[in-house]
């Protein structure tokens, strides 16, 4: 085991996402564009004010 690792967050590979999702479990392409749209325009965290 190590204590020697980053943790970092990137943009998710959109293609792969669809190839994954639609092809190997026969998600509705529609319904996983959607959501790769709405992740692209929300991204960021929330601050607690946000939520109330």
């Amino acid at each position: 085991m190590t204590d020697d690792y980053t943790i970092s967050w990137n943009k998710p590979d959109e293609s792969a996402v669809r190839e994954m999702l639609c092809s190997v479990n026969d998600f509705s392409p529609e319904r996983v564009d959607a959501v790769l749209t709405k992740m692209r325009t929300t991204a960021g965290q929330k601050t607690l004010d946000q939520w109330f």
